[in-house]
């Protein structure tokens, strides 16, 4: 016998360098899942959480404003404080930051205890999504950058859409506390194989834009409780909008004043990343300042159980796992803004489809079309929406571009909850299933009127760079 014919195959070893390189992408990318997984995955317990703490319809916004609020700001100093003290110290921080916030969320007494637990964990968030995107983006090669941004910015995405689905089928098996308990195993697993990440620290030494921070603080703050106010007919109203305009002012013109690591001026003298940035805001606002209405209205005027209703948003959910991959293969031949104007205009029809059938008896069936075009648009739009951004920047400052981006739609989610709300709200909404069905359609109304804005700020943003605002493109940090 041919002694070929007798050898066994050969078990694949890997080597300590390839479990290494696994434990890597494996801390980074579940640690960025689970920040992003948590955005929406309280969605589905908001009708428990209103019965066991006794709370308003308005007062459950801050379930997840809470979180959003410090996500966005403090994503903004993170790198700066990364660079400063170590990268990986400080995403270990972050990660257990999030792991206490999620236990005191799991076990608050009160709606107060709550709220604060949500901003803890948002805190652990801002520091975990950036500093994972950077630890990856300076452990590989300048062409192999692109794809890591990609790769991450999908998991962020799909983590963020899947929150629904998560917590509903989390839910449907334990108390709705579980959505929160669950990150604690998953927090102290990745904090060991943060063991396998190399200590990083930039030779630059950043400034933290403290002012600029807490003058955008304040404006998002005035912003959500102006819309609270608004909803709830209080006097105070005007006073939170002159907090708004005041506070994102201020801010804005200090930005502009004074050229900083972490919010370069010349960033925002570009028409085309602040066109694109706008867009991000008002589109990210729209689509899930609906989810947050939505995915109560399923469970309360539908009748459907927790795990019914992320069911059902599974098309809108996973659908951009298809979209987001396809839409990056085709930028390179269409072109980003084609692909970011049509996915705005598939969730636009998505939404007006809602508006048209939707109603306590409607059959699923009928709701399908919406899920499907609303999914594959925000897929889309999600996968391409940074890399537009990024394609404004110096190569020196992509990093920064990125946390930009990601943090003005961050305060999108914060500013479409709001808005959102409020205009269900104002609209006739309230807790019963009738109710629910009377302010649902300004609800919609309102997410489509953010939504063709944000069309609009798409069709007007440039192609690419106008040469005469060229950005000083000085080489990167050695890392």
């Amino acid at each position: 016998m041919n002694a070929t014919a007798t050898q066994q195959p050969v078990p694949v070893q890997m080597k300590p360098s390839q479990w290494s390189g696994v434990a890597y992408w494996g801390a980074l990318g579940a640690a960025t899942f689970m920040a992003s997984l948590d955005n929406l995955v309280v969605t589905m317990a908001l009708p428990h959480v209103q019965q066991q703490f006794s709370t308003s319809l308005q007062g459950l916004t801050w379930a997840i404003n809470a979180y959003t609020l410090p996500f966005a700001i403090f994503m903004l100093a993170a790198v700066i404080i990364g660079d400063r003290w170590g990268r990986r110290r400080v995403f270990a921080v972050g990660v257990i930051l999030f792991g206490l916030g999620s236990v005191v969320a799991a076990s608050a007494p009160n709606y107060e205890f709550f709220v604060a637990a949500r901003a803890i964990q948002g805190v652990g968030g801002a520091f975990i999504v950036p500093l994972a995107l950077t630890l990856l983006i300076s452990s590989v090669s300048t062409a192999q950058r692109p794809l890591v941004i990609a790769i991450l910015s999908g998991i962020q995405g799909l983590g963020i859409a899947l929150g629904p689905f998560a917590g509903g089928l989390i839910i449907s098996m334990s108390h709705w506390n579980w959505i929160f308990w669950i990150n604690v195993p998953i927090s102290i697993i990745v904090l060991a194989l943060t063991l396998f990440i190399r200590p990083q620290r930039s030779h630059t030494s950043g400034v933290l834009p403290l002012v600029s921070l807490v003058l955008l603080s304040i404006g998002l703050l005035g912003t959500a409780g102006a819309a609270l106010a608004f909803s709830s007919g209080t006097r105070w109203t005007f006073l939170w909008l002159v907090v708004a305009v005041g506070g994102l002012g201020a801010g804005v013109v200090n930005v502009l004043r004074k050229d900083q690591p972490a919010l370069p001026a010349a960033l925002f003298r570009s028409r085309g990343f602040v066109r694109t940035n706008i867009t991000a805001l008002l589109v990210t606002a729209g689509i899930f300042g609906v989810v947050f209405v939505l995915t109560q209205y399923l469970q309360v005027a539908m009748n459907y159980s927790p795990l019914q209703a992320g069911l059902a948003t599974l098309p809108w959910t996973l659908l951009p796992a298809i979209s987001a991959p396809l839409a990056g293969m085709a930028a390179p031949r269409t072109g980003i803004r084609p692909l970011i104007v049509l996915s705005t205009i598939l969730q636009i029809f998505g939404l007006g489809w809602f508006l048209l059938t939707i109603h306590p008896e409607a059959p699923y069936l009928l709701l399908l079309p919406g899920m499907v075009m609303a999914g594959l648009g925000m897929g889309v739009f999600f996968a391409l929406i940074t890399g537009q951004a990024v394609s404004f920047a110096s190569r020196s400052m992509e990093g920064v571009a990125t946390g930009i981006n990601t943090s003005i739609r961050e305060a999108g989610v914060l500013i479409g909850v709001a808005g959102v709300g409020a205009a269900f709200v104002l609209g006739g909404g309230g807790e019963t299933p009738q109710e629910f069905q009377v302010g649902l359609p300004s609800a919609l109304i309102a997410s489509i009127t953010l939504l063709l804005i944000g069309l609009a700020g798409s069709i007007v943003t440039p192609r690419e760079p106008d040469p005469s605002e060229s950005l000083d493109d000085t080489p990167p940090p050695t890392v």
